[in-house]
């Protein structure tokens, strides 16, 4: 049986109508299932767990470059935001960091793979 017989089975078959079609479908699914499934090498599943819903809102973000200016301020969507001092870095400016923008709309400011900033909607 061909690739694409379908069509050939449902004339063969004298099938004319949509109705007629779709009560044909199963039985022929089900023996091109037959023909065609092979069973599997390892009976275990190779599927992933899924991932914990913060790594899932770290992978399915919006993710921009940004430089820092001078006054420790940065431009994203039209708005000017003032990065807050931090104990780790004595000055940012004219850093690249990454601006994230997260599945609940939620941004983060990181650098050198630490958030320094994270704006929550109101």
């Amino acid at each position: 049986m061909p690739v694409g017989s379908i069509v050939v089975e449902m004339r063969l078959a004298g099938i004319e109508t949509r109705i007629a079609a779709n009560e044909f479908l199963p039985a022929f699914l089900k023996r091109r299932n037959e023909q065609f499934s092979v069973a599997p090498r390892e009976s275990e599943s190779v599927l992933r767990k899924s991932p914990g819903a913060v790594e899932l809102d770290r992978k399915l973000r919006l993710k921009e470059s940004r430089v820092v200016n001078r006054d420790h301020t940065l431009s994203y969507q039209g708005l000017k935001v003032q990065l807050p001092k931090s104990s780790k870095y004595a000055s940012i400016s004219q850093q690249r960091v990454e601006v994230l923008e997260l599945r609940d709309g939620s941004w983060e400011v990181i650098y050198k793979q630490q958030r320094i900033l994270r704006l929550t909607q109101a």
